[in-house]
């Protein structure tokens, strides 16, 4: 077997493995967010899953997404490239101090009103560095095509993050808190995810992956902590990643400052059914694409020639027959989507959605989503293409 197939073969085993994953958590949080719904108000779910979330998502997304997309890229990694898995943890502790102070400052004084605001979201910031302390283990599992460990720690960390918020959520209804410590179960919930993906990651490759190891040069000599190259790369990267972020979040950051609570609450819901298509099998597609592309093009030539060798074409021919396959499955899935979807969705609202949820922007999105839900497919496998084989000049020029 070649190593081409052998790779597509990993790659695919990949894909399965994270489909499996987002399959069994989001059934999962779906039966216990039925439960959580009916328990947490819409003001208070709207501000977790809205506003919370938007801050989890900065601080994480401008930490690590440039440096896992360029490691992606490297097939034998060294000490200066393995040093830069380290990168997001320096750019998390300065990053989160000062999103969750801007964001504690200047929120507006219906989010500020509620109970334990500020508590919330020192949790939040604090989960999320935690979850930027297992980085370094999470490339490495990644870079080695070790798919169960990052399974086994999202799974664990997802079923202990619902189970938590569940409970703290019950334990407020039956002391008479009425919502008290809704905020507070969701905080809680996201600190123990990040924790359980911390110590699972820990389990399968201890603490060694923390500390930067001074690389030694073919003279002896030591060499620089980082490979430039690499670092260059993620720091384009990571630039182009602030746009993507703005771009991905654009309706949380509108609705954060535009909409009531009560609305961004049915939103939320909204987009916690819609997304899960998206999340169970889009998602997982994308990222085993990214990987697979940048291992199969990582050593395709850039050059400007027109002549390329025999083994860049067969590269070259493999990525095109991946990407036109990936994109014709992705057409016909969203078809069958969009025709069924538009069809039954109205019947299917008055099973899902509480009471309370049926009175705010929630039915209203969920229908627009069945039409969405086709753009994310193909943005996704269009992305994972892209963001593998671009050359830093390229990130650039389209970033502009």
């Amino acid at each position: 077997m070649s190593s081409d197939d052998s790779l597509a073969q990993d790659s695919f085993r990949s894909a399965s493995s994270l489909m499996g994953l987002q399959l069994f958590s989001r059934l999962f949080t779906f039966v216990l967010n039925q439960a959580m719904f009916r328990l947490a108000p819409p003001r208070a779910y709207g501000t977790a899953a809205i506003q919370f979330e938007l801050l989890l998502s900065t601080i994480l997304f401008l930490s690590r997404e440039g440096v896992r997309n360029a490691l992606l890229r490297v097939k034998s990694a060294g000490p200066g490239t393995r040093n830069l898995s380290v990168l997001p943890v320096l750019l998390g502790f300065p990053l989160a101090l000062v999103t969750a102070w801007g964001y504690a400052h200047f929120a507006g004084a219906e989010v500020r009103g509620q109970e334990h605001f500020k508590t919330s979201i020192a949790l939040y910031a604090g989960a999320a560095l935690l979850e930027l302390m297992s980085e370094p283990m999470h490339n490495l599992a990644m870079a080695e095509l070790r798919t169960g460990v990052r399974v086994r720690a999202e799974g664990l960390g997802i079923t202990a993050k619902t189970v938590v918020t569940f409970l703290v959520l019950v334990y407020d209804l039956r002391t008479g808190g009425e919502g008290g410590l809704a905020l507070i179960a969701f905080a809680a919930g996201q600190l123990v995810y990040g924790a359980t993906v911390l110590a699972t990651y820990m389990t399968a490759y201890g603490i060694d992956c923390w500390w930067p190891k001074k690389p030694i040069s073919r003279a002896g000599k030591p060499g620089p902590y980082f490979d430039s190259e690499l670092l260059r790369l993620s720091m384009t990267m990571t630039s182009q990643s602030l746009i993507k972020h703005f771009l991905t979040e654009g309706d949380k950051l509108i609705l954060s400052w535009f909409s009531a609570l009560q609305d961004q609450g049915g939103y939320a819901v909204a987009v916690n059914y819609g997304s899960l298509v998206a999340r169970i099998v889009f998602q997982p597609i994308e990222e085993a694409s990214r990987g697979f592309f940048s291992k199969v093009l990582g050593n395709v030539s850039s050059k400007t020639s027109t002549k390329a060798s025999s083994g860049d074409n067969a590269a070259l021919q493999q990525a095109s027959t991946a990407l036109v396959s990936l994109l014709s499955v992705q057409a016909a899935f969203s078809l069958v989507l969009v025709v069924f979807g538009t069809a039954y969705i109205p019947i299917v609202l008055q099973i899902l959605l509480p009471r309370q949820y049926l009175a705010t922007s929630a039915p209203q999105v969920l229908s627009a989503w069945v039409w969405y839900i086709p753009v994310l497919a193909f943005n996704g496998g269009l992305e994972a293409f892209l963001s593998s084989v671009a050359t830093p000049q390229d990130l650039n020029r389209q970033s502009r």
